[in-house]
């Protein structure tokens, strides 16, 4: 079987679908599949994005099916070739984008549309959590799974505290509370730097008896995390929407716990642990249970997102193209 992973992430930009290339190497050890990469292009570079298309075109009999790893204009762009087509939403290709710039609202409306446009041609439609099957139309509930990308359980485990906070985080005093905002970006409107702002600003109104510190991870590199994760006291996560949030996966495998917003399926996580929560998006409300989460015994959290380890969900990805061939 040869499947093709559609992607539009930059390969030339660091960290840029740094997860594609990471997951693809898994499938190299299966011998009855063979999977490659695409990179389509992107809207800033139409002469480029339209050659590429072309090429794929022309490519096509060489698969048995193209493989979608986003909605939007991904997805728009190959709803026409006749071959058995899967696509992958991953949240930002789905939600509509609430708050921040018109061009950005307006940004976030046109993904959606074409994504909304170009489901019907797919013969299945993997989404990142129960949440984004749920707002889908009815129409596509039997061609639709929920497959999670995979978190790589060797990578993230949980480092030596003092160490990973003496490396990373040198210029804070023992006694400080470090939260970590999980983003990469403080700008991006759908992680709400500024409400987790509010949230520690709270927090150290509430409780005068020590410090809490803001700490964001946009300066560290994927490979450092580990570290960070193991570094910091807890993870605050303010997403306006998510399909399934990376950084809280690899928090859970560094046995980190979170306070969250009420996106994704992160409620399912919350609910069997102590030391994790899942807000509204309610400043007071989130800022209480980061208290009440770092005044509960340490917890195995780990446990609780195996499942979804590279040679899981490549088993239930490999079970997904069987099924469509």
């Amino acid at each position: 079987m040869k499947v093709i992973w559609v992607h539009t992430f930059n390969p030339h930009v660091k960290n840029s679908g740094i997860f594609m290339h990471e997951f693809l190497k898994s499938f190299k050890s299966e011998n009855d599949i063979d999977v490659e990469l695409f990179y389509l292009g992107s809207l800033k570079n139409i002469p480029e994005l339209f050659n590429n298309i072309y090429n794929l075109y022309t490519r096509r009999k060489e698969y048995d099916i193209i493989h979608c790893q986003y909605g939007s204009f991904c997805s728009l762009a190959c709803m026409f070739l006749p071959v058995k087509k899967i696509v992958t939403l991953r949240g930002s290709d789905l939600f509509q984008l609430p708050v921040g710039t018109i061009k950005e609202k307006l940004h976030s409306k046109l993904a959606g549309f074409f994504t909304k446009v170009s489901l019907n041609s797919f013969n299945k439609i993997i989404v990142m959590s129960k949440q984004m099957k749920q707002m889908l139309p009815l129409k596509y509930a039997s061609k639709t799974v929920v497959i999670t990308d995979p978190i790589d359980m060797d990578k993230f485990t949980e480092n030596d505290k003092q160490y990973s906070r003496e490396r990373f985080f040198p210029d804070f005093k023992k006694s400080d509370i470090l939260i970590l905002f999980t983003s990469i970006s403080r700008k991006n409107p759908i992680k709400r730097f500024e409400m987790a702002e509010s949230v520690v600003r709270r927090l150290n109104e509430l409780d005068t008896t020590l410090t809490y510190r803001l700490v964001s991870a946009n300066n560290f590199s994927n490979d450092d995390m580990k570290y960070v994760f193991s570094a910091v006291d807890i993870c605050l996560l303010t997403s306006v929407y998510e399909g399934w949030p990376n950084c809280i996966k690899e928090s859970l495998a560094c046995n980190t716990s979170f306070v969250s917003t009420n996106v994704s399926d992160l409620k399912d996580i919350a609910i069997k642990t102590n030391s994790c929560f899942v807000c509204d998006d309610n400043i007071e409300h989130l800022a209480e249970k980061i208290f009440v989460s770092l005044r509960q015994p340490k917890e195995e959290l780990r446990k609780y997102i195996e499942f979804l380890s590279v040679d899981n969900i490549k088993i239930e990805l490999m079970k997904v193209y069987q099924h469509t061939c």
